[in-house]
């Protein structure tokens, strides 16, 4: 019997994905649960990889706006909370900018897929059953929620078999088992330890997301993740934003609303129960919602 705590890692959606385990019920084999939960993100990362052929979210971008395509249950569950998330901030978060992403050279372009018409949004995007249809051409790109929804599933798959302390760390979207308290320390974006901020939570998901040019470029552009879908342009001024809410899904989502609406964003962070905790270079660290 492997003795505890024990952490194991693999590399997925794009990232690191660390899973911990530090206590159990008797009898529960800690190393059967994380080959469980790491199985919950293969998969999460097999349907929802915009750069594999056949995946759902490929078939989507390649048919979808001929006919409805059915897709996982976990896609759609997705998807339907990028949509929500959509309508809530007036389109500040946007599954369907992919197509600018790749004219600027920060996703190649999908296989097979006919180009985006340039005036769809997330508006086009309908759920029909277990299908997802598009009104018009358009590309969407899961990778602003997937990974704390990834890191729900394994957290969930932990829960199952016996976990009942430990976390899941899906490139910087964490979610805990347990109450803890958990320390978790929040990042400026910029590296430097005197800016971090430490905070303590019980069961739980934080994540974090920063729009800081300087973090890495690519094919000579600097690499902008995270956009505001009302303007179709790059998130400014430079700032980091952690998010803690119940869910990593959601977590992971609301950093970017809050990155593109600030103040007004309470709204949304108040309905999911999470609070915010921004930094820039001006005001330093603020927090912003539920518990803030």
């Amino acid at each position: 019997m492997a003795s505890l705590p024990l952490e194991r890692a693999q590399p997925w959606l794009g990232t690191r994905v660390a899973i911990r385990v530090d206590r159990c019920r008797p009898g529960a084999s800690a190393q059967r649960a994380i080959s469980h939960a790491f199985q919950e993100v293969a998969q999460v990362h097999a349907l929802m990889s915009f750069r594999t052929a056949d995946s759902d979210v490929a078939r989507l971008n390649r048919e979808a706006h001929r006919h409805a395509v059915a897709v996982d249950r976990h896609t759609l569950a997705v998807i339907h909370a990028a949509r929500a998330l959509s309508h809530a901030s007036e389109g500040a978060f946007d599954i369907t900018l992919a197509g600018r992403w790749v004219s600027a050279g920060l996703l190649p372009p999908p296989a097979g897929a006919p180009w985006p018409d340039p005036a769809a949004s997330f508006r086009d995007v309908r759920i029909e059953d277990d299908a997802v249809r598009f009104l018009r051409p358009l590309w969407i790109d899961l990778g602003g929620i997937a990974k704390g929804y990834a890191a729900d599933c394994a957290a969930a798959a932990l829960r199952r078999h016996g976990v009942l302390e430990g976390r899941v760390d899906a490139g910087g979207d964490l979610v805990t088992l347990g109450h803890g308290p958990h320390c978790i320390a929040l990042h400026d974006g910029r590296g430097r330890s005197d800016t971090l901020a430490l905070v303590e939570i019980g069961e739980g998901a934080v994540a974090t997301s920063s729009n800081r040019p300087d973090v890495r470029r690519h094919n000579g552009h600097a690499a902008v993740a995270h956009w505001d879908g009302r303007r179709g342009d790059a998130l400014g001024p430079p700032c980091s934003v952690s998010v803690l809410a119940p869910e990593g899904l959601y977590a992971d989502a609301l950093t970017k609303v809050v990155m593109a609406m600030g103040d007004d964003a309470l709204p949304l962070l108040v309905r999911h129960g999470a609070v915010a905790y921004r930094h820039d270079d001006v005001h330093g660290w603020r927090s912003l919602g539920a518990a803030a």
